[in-house]
């Protein structure tokens, strides 16, 4: 029971990080990017030696197909996660709401297309309501919901990605950090050599606080993934759109058109047909695995 609630947790810290970001300055985002990535990297070390493994860094390397892999879903994340940044710093709560309530089925959608993965035709209904509500709403707007996608195609390209890889979960996440730990470094470096004191900037403090309130889900999460059925996992992640949008409507009071909501609905109906689905398809094969 303890892994359900780690997996919830996670996803309503994610959920609530609006009201963190809503006053974070978007100038700000590199750094905060560069410590994100300093800090994550510091924490994964920390993991391995706590839980005794160790990484034969020259092993993984030979795996050039899985290294890649995890290379590139490591820089598809932070496109994904400055975009959902920005758009918590800019007034665009609405926007990342959409892009996690898309982005699971999308990548569903990304397994079915690149890896050939079995899907059924309530699958691909439900994919293809999404897509048609995208396509409704840039054509409604007048333009396409470009924020929306950045996120969510980035996502969902990091999720499908990480199914190339052979690696075990920690290892992806020590790869991932590390291949981009050199970039950060030198961000860290020019920012203390071309800062201003006569600017105002953001107390260290703040930015810790941002970097660990980023990387906190992310191990409450890899700790429940490994003991917690991926069905529901889906199910819970719904928690922190639903979040967004809550804080979006009623608290930053962003401005809900009438393409959106209807955009919105048909998304929902999407998400309702895919989970009943899958739902379905668990219990149908918890029974086949019974004893007679």
């Amino acid at each position: 029971m303890i892994y359900h609630f780690f997996a919830i947790l996670a996803f309503v810290v994610w959920g609530l990080t609006p009201v963190f970001f809503h006053y974070f300055p978007a100038e700000n985002m590199a750094e905060l990017w560069a410590q994100r990535i300093i800090w994550s990297f510091v924490l994964v070390v920390l993991w391995l030696k706590f839980t005794g493994v160790k990484v034969d860094l020259k092993r993984l390397w030979h795996d050039k197909r899985s290294f890649l892999a995890i290379s590139i879903s490591g820089l598809l994340m932070n496109v994904s996660w400055y975009g959902f940044v920005y758009a918590l710093s800019n007034n665009y709560v609405l926007d990342a709401s959409m892009a996690y309530f898309i982005a699971p089925i999308l990548t569903a959608g990304f397994s079915w297309f690149l890896f050939k993965d079995k899907t059924d035709n309530i699958q691909r209904l439900s994919l293809l309501l999404m897509c048609g509500a995208l396509i409704y709403l840039a054509v409604s707007q007048g333009v396409a919901p470009s924020l929306s996608l950045v996120i969510a195609v980035s996502f969902a390209a990091y999720m499908a990605l990480k199914k190339l890889s052979k690696f075990s979960n920690k290892e992806n996440l020590y790869v991932e950090n590390l291949i981009q730990l050199p970039a950060a470094l030198i961000t860290v470096l020019v920012v203390a050599v071309t800062y201003d004191p006569s600017q105002a900037g953001i107390p260290y403090y703040v930015l810790l606080g941002a970097v660990f309130l980023q990387i906190l889900p992310v191990f409450l999460l890899s700790a429940a993934i490994s003991n917690v059925n991926l069905q529901k996992i889906v199910v819970y992640q719904y928690v922190e759109p639903t979040l967004h949008f809550l804080l979006a409507v009623f608290v930053y009071h962003e401005r809900l058109d009438k393409p959106l909501f209807n955009t919105l609905i048909i998304v929902w109906v999407a998400i309702a047909l895919w989970l009943c689905n899958e739902k379905k398809k668990s219990s149908k094969a918890n029974t086949q695995r019974k004893p007679n």
